[in-house]
C-alpha cells in the first residue's frame, strides 16, 4: 500500500473521464408523524422535513462527484437533455469544478431523475420510495457521433477513464450499441485504464478488455438463473459459493479482461484474475445504512487507486474502505475525501477488524 502523500503525488494532474448515464437526484426527506388519517385508518400522514429538497447529480453524475471528491480532475461525457433538470445538473457540476462540456445536448431527449424519498422516524433515517424518469426518445446517430467526436479530441489529456452504463435498455440510455463498439475502439488504443460499470449489460463488454465491475446479481443472470441466486447464501452455503466462484471465474474467461472486481453488496467484493484463486475483499458490517451508490464508491475509490500505483488486490480494499463509509451516508453523495478513505483502511485493514 502506498502512503498518502504518494497519492497526492500521483494524482497530481490526473484526469479522469466519465462517460454514461448522466441524472438528477432529488432527495426528499419526511417525517411520519405516526398520526392517522381520518378519511382512511390505514394510512398514517407524513410531514415534509426538508421543503426544499436536495439535489444533487446522479448515476455517471455521482461517479464523478466521487472522482472529484477524491481530488481528481473530471471531464463529463454523456448525452443530456434541454430542461431545468439539465440546466441544474451544470449548475451543480460548476460548483464543483466538474467540466462539463462534453455533455451533449440534445433537444429531442430528456435528462433523467431519480427521485428518492426518505424517512426520518426518531434517530433513523432510511430510503423508503422512488420514482424515476428516464428519457422518452433514443439518442439519434448525429448526437452519438458529435460525442465520439469529443472524446476524442480529449483523450490525450484523461489518465483513466470510467463507464457508467446503468440505465435500462427499455429506457433509451446513453451507450447504444454503436456508441459501444466505438468506445471499445476508441479507448483500447489509448492505454488507460477503463473500468466498466454496466447493470443489464456487463456480457457486452466482456471482449473489450477494460475491468469490468458486476454485482454477484448481474453475474448470475448472465446464465438466466438469477432467481435461483440468493445473495446472502454465498458465504453460507458451500455449494453456492463454489457455483458462483465457478461461473463468475468462467465468464471471466470468456472475457478480454485481465481482472474484474464482483461487489457483494455489504458483504465486500472479490477480486476475480484470470488463473488465480478468487479474492475475497472483507468489510465491516453496518447496520441501518443506505447502501446506495455503494457500488460507484467501489468503482471510483478502487480506479483511483489503480492509476496511483496499487496492486488491483490493494484497489479494491480501497474500494472497499469508500463504501464502508457511503453506505454510513444517507441520501446525497456520501464518498469520502481522501484523507477519510486512508482513515476508512486502516479501520478496515490494518487492525484486525475482519469481516
Amino acid at each position: 500500500m502506498n502512503r498518502m502523500e504518494n497519492w497526492q503525488e500521483g494524482m497530481r494532474g490526473m484526469k479522469v473521464g466519465v462517460i454514461g448515464d448522466f441524472c438528477l437526484d432529488r432527495n426528499n426527506q419526511y417525517n411520519n408523524t405516526k398520526l392517522k388519517s381520518l378519511e382512511y385508518d390505514a394510512v398514517p400522514i407524513e410531514r415534509n422535513l426538508n421543503p426544499d429538497t436536495e439535489f444533487a447529480p446522479g448515476g455517471a453524475g455521482n461517479v464523478a462527484v466521487n472522482f472529484r471528491k477524491l481530488g481528481a480532475n473530471v471531464i463529463t461525457f454523456g448525452v443530456r437533455g434541454m430542461d431545468f433538470a439539465s440546466l441544474y445538473l451544470m449548475h451543480l457540476f460548476g460548483q464543483q469544478g466538474i467540466q462539463h462540456f462534453g455533455l451533449i445536448p440534445d433537444r429531442m431527449g430528456k435528462t433523467p431523475r431519480y427521485e428518492k424519498f426518505y424517512l426520518q422516524d426518531k434517530e433513523n433515517k432510511s430510503q423508503t420510495k422512488r420514482l424515476d424518469t428516464y428519457n422518452d426518445n433514443p439518442v439519434s446517430l448525429g448526437i452519438q457521433q458529435i460525442l465520439l467526436d469529443v472524446l476524442r479530441r480529449e483523450l490525450k489529456y484523461l489518465s483513466a477513464v470510467y463507464i457508467a452504463d446503468q440505465i435500462p435498455t427499455e429506457h433509451n440510455p446513453c451507450i447504444t450499441p454503436y456508441l459501444r463498439e466505438n468506445l471499445e475502439k476508441i479507448l483500447s488504443e489509448t492505454g488507460v485504464p477503463v473500468m466498466v460499470d454496466s447493470r443489464e449489460r456487463t456480457r457486452e463488454w466482456i471482449k473489450s478488455g477494460f475491468i469490468l465491475k458486476p454485482n454477484q446479481k448481474e453475474i448470475w443472470e448472465d446464465y438466466g438463473n438469477a432467481e435461483e441466486f440468493i445473495m446472502n447464501r454465498i458465504s453460507e452455503d458451500e455449494s453456492m459459493k463454489e457455483l458462483f466462484e465457478d461461473c463468475t471465474q468462467e465468464f471471466l474467461n470468456r472475457s478480454n479482461s485481465p481482472f474484474m472486481y464482483v461487489t457483494l453488496h455489504d458483504r465486500g467484493a472479490v477480486l476475480f484474475q484470470k488463473n488465480s484463486q478468487p479474492i475475497y475483499i472483507p468489510t465491516l458490517p453496518f447496520e441501518n445504512g443506505d447502501p446506495t451508490g455503494c457500488g460507484d464508491a467501489l468503482g471510483s475509490a478502487s480506479l483511483t487507486a489503480l492509476v496511483v500505483g496499487e496492486t488491483p488486490l490493494e484497489a479494491a480494499k480501497f474500494g472497499n474502505a469508500a463504501a464502508y463509509h457511503t453506505i454510513q451516508q444517507i441520501g446525497g453523495c456520501g464518498m469520502p475525501t481522501l484523507e477519510e478513505l486512508f482513515k476508512n483502511y486502516g479501520t478496515i485493514y490494518e487492525y484486525g477488524k475482519w469481516w
